[in-house]
């Protein structure tokens, strides 16, 4: 690829890890390697998958392509231009892969497409455990807009049902159609499913729908409704001790012939002034748990922060110093690092695990104002 990549963003966000723990040596080149397929112009905010119960250092990498412009139209480009001359496309399988995106990805940028309004963002997730080959292929997840129980009838759904078969490649078969009506209509008013994911990467071809909006006294009632056939007791006990440490959650869950056992429980905690605080008391309780071993415990609290332009010059990304949409000579780019959120994956007879989402968002900033909050001062 020609063209700036996501690479150097993804060493430039990374230069902040300066403990071990997290992110290793190695996992930063499989990094560069996946990044490297991925133009810089189509995505502004990406993020690293760490388990928190292992002592590797390895992490999956993702990034979000916003369905606005001028990042829906940049991957458009990208990939129309590497499936057309080989350059990224490859060869067999993922051949294939990439094809099917780049064609989803022109029904997208077509306004008069339903993809165009029905899908919000898209997300790109490589499972990096072992070195990717090259081309690598990622897990695809569709953000879907106002996805809910109105939506469970299946004409109401049929664009989605395409999406999936057009990115997938194959039918979709009764068992998973069946499962996602069924987790449509156990919706309560105010939830909605806003991720569709496709693990392309993975043996199983499972679909994972992700549903948020739901009140944790509520979830284990939608799941009863969904048919999820896991252990009712446990998630129960789980969301007793989760419930006190977490604003909200969302709740994935893995559909093929029909729901799995398995579940995804996302915790998320609001931005505030004791957000410190409220990090601190879950990964001790996760720790505790043994779901968080010693060192990431350490090291997740120092993600946190902001990677200025200023304050790393040396390793800036060129693409990013030459960025023709930066507002005027007062402002520098940054990336904003925060924990997205930490799921506890329920994995029958598997133990529990617990997973970090450590996010990046680049973004520019107005000099003097990040001054004067650093200093303290108030004045002009």
């Amino acid at each position: 690829m020609n063209a700036p990549t996501l690479a150097p963003h993804a060493e430039a966000a990374l230069l902040a890890l300066r403990e071990p723990g997290l992110v290793g040596a190695e996992a930063r080149a499989r990094i560069r390697t996946v990044a490297e397929q991925l133009p810089a112009a189509c995505s502004r905010f990406f993020g690293f998958e760490c388990n928190l119960g292992r002592e590797e250092e390895t992490a999956d990498f993702l990034a979000c392509i916003m369905g606005e412009e001028p990042y829906r139209t940049a991957w458009l480009t990208a990939l129309s231009d590497a499936v057309s001359n080989g350059g990224l496309a490859g060869e067999g399988g993922a051949a294939a892969v990439w094809t099917r995106l780049a064609r989803f990805v022109r029904r997208w940028a077509d306004p008069g497409d339903p993809l165009h309004s029905r899908v919000r963002n898209m997300w790109v997730e490589f499972d990096l455990d072992r070195p990717p080959e090259r081309p690598a292929v990622p897990s695809l997840f569709i953000g879907a807009e106002r996805l809910g129980r109105g939506d469970a009838a299946p004409p109401e759904h049929a664009w989605l049902i395409g999406a999936v078969e057009d990115l997938t490649g194959l039918a979709m078969d009764d068992g998973r159609r069946a499962g996602l009506a069924a987790c449509l209509e156990a919706l309560p008013e105010g939830a909605e499913l806003f991720q569709i994911g496709m693990m392309l990467s993975r043996p199983l071809p499972l679909l994972r729908l992700c549903a948020t909006g739901l009140p944790a006294e509520a979830i284990p009632a939608y799941l009863d409704a969904a048919g999820w056939p896991g252990d009712r007791n446990r998630l129960r006990g789980l969301l007793d001790d989760l419930t006190p440490l977490a604003e909200h959650f969302a709740v994935d869950m893995d559909v093929s012939t029909g729901l799995h056992a398995k579940l995804g429980l996302e915790c998320y905690l609001d931005a505030g002034p004791d957000l410190g605080v409220r990090m601190t008391a879950l990964l001790d309780r996760l720790a505790a748990d043994g779901l968080c071993v010693p060192a990431k415990r350490a090291a997740l609290p120092a993600w946190y922060g902001l990677t200025h332009e200023k304050w790393r010059r040396d390793a800036w990304p060129a693409d990013l110093k030459a960025a023709a949409d930066r507002p005027g000579p007062g402002h520098s780019g940054g990336f904003l690092r925060t924990v997205n959120h930490i799921k506890i994956v329920l994995d029958p007879p598997a133990p529990l695990s617990a997973k970090a989402y450590l996010a990046a968002r680049f973004c520019w900033i107005d000099d003097r104002a990040l001054k004067r909050a650093l200093s303290g001062a108030t004045g002009p």
